[in-house]
């Protein structure tokens, strides 16, 4: 069974985070938290590239994707799961039903600014996946800004694990380890912020970093 396709309630995994349920997995947090929200509506407005245009990988229920077109960006909102599509087009936003590694973007969508939420720990497969990862966002739009949230190990150790999910993998490293490996292929962080969370009555931490291959763009 593939992770989202199956809901406790509801259709889908999505469906059970549109009813607020989270008996297989909790809502992520830019599902929960709309302070979240408006504070990377706020990044992603302060980068002046995104005026140009923001694709969302991995949008899920877009609900930050919706955030940020109020906010007077052009986004389109992109999953691989054809429900996360659905629900993200009935909310008004310019979708695709996009695969990472092997999709297409529409010539016609134009954008500057990747945006990545919770999407790395679900690629991140092995010691190879750095590589792979790294390259294709160079392919989807070679002098793009990445805007990349993940969450991160609780421990100095990286995680694999899933909590009451045995069946299903998902890489949380530890802090500043995403910003060390994009660095060995050519991004440079501009920007990286830790932000402290709660997930199943625990603290966790979400770490969001702004990346670029132009060295000349500085720190933000």
């Amino acid at each position: 069974m593939k992770l989202y396709d199956e809901g406790y309630a509801g259709q889908t995994l999505f469906d059970d985070w549109l009813a607020n349920i989270g008996e297989i997995l909790p809502p992520p947090i830019s599902v929960k938290s709309s302070l979240y929200r408006r504070w990377l509506v706020s990044l992603i407005n302060s980068i002046p590239e995104s005026s140009r245009g923001v694709l969302s990988i991995g949008s899920g229920l877009g609900y930050t994707e919706v955030a940020l077109q109020n906010s007077g960006l052009q986004i389109v909102a992109s999953d691989s799961h054809p429900r996360a599509v659905s629900i993200c087009r009935k909310q008004g936003l310019s979708t695709i039903e996009f695969d990472f590694f092997c999709g297409n973007i529409p010539k016609s969508k134009k954008f500057q600014v990747i945006y990545l939420d919770g999407v790395f720990g679900h690629l991140w497969l092995d010691e190879t996946s750095g590589a792979k990862i790294w390259n294709r966002l160079s392919e989807i739009k070679p002098d793009a800004i990445v805007v990349a949230s993940n969450d991160i190990a609780d421990e100095l150790t990286p995680s694999w694990e899933m909590t009451n999910l045995p069946d299903h993998k998902f890489f949380r490293p530890q802090s500043y380890w995403y910003s060390c490996d994009a660095k060995k292929h050519g991004w440079e962080t501009q920007f990286i912020r830790k932000i402290p969370y709660s997930r199943r009555g625990k603290k966790r931490f979400r770490e969001v970093l702004v990346l670029s291959t132009d060295v000349r763009m500085g720190n933000m």
